[in-house]
């Protein structure tokens, strides 16, 4: 009950924030920048107050510089993707992103209605957010392509606070997203990530960053990360289409701190015979449903533990899982490793509390495949092996990760049916999706099943915000 309750606040935070932005930005003024130059676009910035509107006009524009909003609540709204092109060719360096906006706590902004076409930037991308305590935004109705170098449209590296984070219904081709959650309480980079381990855990509340109606396409660079996570951040990937790559995450072998949720669902992920896998976990957990994953060169579902073995990225964090690193749980050969799969945030025991990876009803072709040859379950792989190897034991079904079974008596796996069919009787941590409710009930103890997790407002409340006025909105 206590968690339906903490559900029903965060939620409602969420929208009064909504709300309070929403009657914040009523009195937005609107200024329109002379051409789509960067010069021109800084002048107008120059004029501009909190909640304000900055119109860029049609045209091709080639930004060799970055531009730097203020700290307030803003948005960036070109005449349309088919409209307004910027291309980005910055020199690689800090704070060297075509929007760059450091430091800021508290504000709301939003880019929309411009194509981005990248050829260099900082490796944190076109847009870069850092640095504050959390930040909302909206980025929508955008076209993000390469041309002709992998690059990153978007690296976030605040939390998302009310009314909420979302990327939804751009084109995006070729051009990769990070998501993570650095604060300052952090104490510095070699922890970044840490204060949003050591808070409770949330699963789809409205408090991750949401990509939800996005294209997604890679026809080149399909080797470099699409669509990636660390440092603590918490995203959620819906109702997307994708060709070409995967999701995907980092977990403690190579950052400062794991991803902490990756949660996704609705999606058609196709590996087009290029991607290792449609969805790809290496720390951290969520929940994982309802998607067509297909085409995968190694398996469509992956999960591995980089520190389960001595020959993979231990360099990082020394020494590897293997029972003689504190920071694991060290109950067997190192397990539970700090942060893999099936672990997530807590207050009393962070990186270490147990919260397993949920998947049900992903399929090859045609969702309800549960019990057939079209079923996508979790394969874990090793990542180099070793002459010290724990991988399979770190990893381990009905334990770290749950997959959806047939004929589902509450013993094991995942159950999938009307929440009247549902066993009376259940063994602790299997789960039960309750199709007529859209609820995951897991058995929280023997035979007793407790309200684990439900789908967050779709569309976001932001998405469904009216467009700005003026601009040209293409059906996705």
């Amino acid at each position: 009950m206590g968690k339906i309750v903490l559900r029903f606040i965060i939620r409602a935070g969420l929208v009064f924030g909504l709300l309070l932005v929403s009657a914040g930005l009523c009195g937005a003024s609107t200024l329109s920048a002379k051409s789509c130059s960067l010069s021109d676009v800084q002048a107008a910035w120059t004029q501009a107050v909190d909640g304000d509107v900055v119109l860029v006009p049609g045209g091709n524009c080639s930004w060799t510089q970055p531009l730097k909003p203020p700290c307030s609540s803003w948005t960036l709204q070109g005449a349309g993707a088919d409209s307004t092109a910027i291309t980005v060719n910055i020199p690689s360096g800090w704070g060297n992103n075509a929007v760059f906006l450091d430091g800021c706590s508290g504000k709301s902004v939003r880019i929309t209605g411009i194509t981005w076409n990248y050829q260099s930037a900082d490796s944190t991308g076109m847009i870069y957010f850092h640095g504050g305590n959390g930040l909302s935004f909206r980025l929508d109705h955008n076209t993000f392509q390469s041309a002709p170098n992998y690059g990153r449209y978007l690296w976030d590296n605040v939390p998302c606070v009310a009314p909420g984070c979302v990327i939804d219904h751009n084109t995006i081709t070729n051009v990769a997203a990070l998501v993570a959650a650095q604060l300052p309480s952090d104490g510095g980079d070699n922890f970044a990530g840490l204060t949003e381990w050591q808070q409770a855990m949330k699963f789809d509340d409205g408090s991750e960053v949401y990509f939800e109606d996005n294209s997604f396409t890679f026809n080149n660079f399909f080797n470099n990360d699409m669509m990636d996570c660390s440092n603590g951040g918490r995203y959620v990937f819906r109702n997307n289409t994708v060709k070409g790559n995967l999701i995907f995450n980092h977990g403690y072998d190579s950052v400062a701190e794991s991803c902490l949720e990756m949660t996704a669902y609705q999606n058609t992920i196709d590996g087009a015979g290029k991607a290792q896998a449609a969805v790809l976990y290496r720390g951290g957990t969520g929940v994982v449903y309802s998607n067509i994953l297909k085409n995968a060169v190694q398996k469509n579902f992956l999960v591995t533990n980089y520190r389960s073995n001595n020959s993979g990225q231990s360099n990082i964090h020394n020494p590897f899982c293997g029972g003689s690193n504190p920071i694991d749980g060290n109950i067997s050969n190192g397990w539970p490793c700090y942060q893999q799969i099936g672990r997530g945030s807590s207050s009393s025991t962070p990186g270490l509390a147990l919260f397993p990876l949920y998947e049900w009803d992903n399929c090859k072709t045609n969702l309800g495949c549960t019990g057939t040859s079209d079923q996508v379950t979790i394969d874990v792989y090793n990542n180099q092996g070793g002459s010290v190897d724990h991988t399979f034991q770190d990893i381990v079904q009905n334990r770290d990760f749950y997959d959806s079974v047939a004929s589902f008596k509450g013993d094991s796996g995942i159950g999938v049916g009307l929440v009247g069919d549902r066993p009376g009787t259940c063994t602790a941590l299997v789960a039960y999706w309750a199709t007529d409710t859209s609820t995951l009930y897991q058995c929280s103890s023997k035979n007793t099943w407790t309200t684990y997790y439900t789908p967050y407002t779709y569309p976001h409340p932001l998405v469904s915000q009216s467009p700005p006025k003026g601009l040209k909105v293409q059906a996705h």
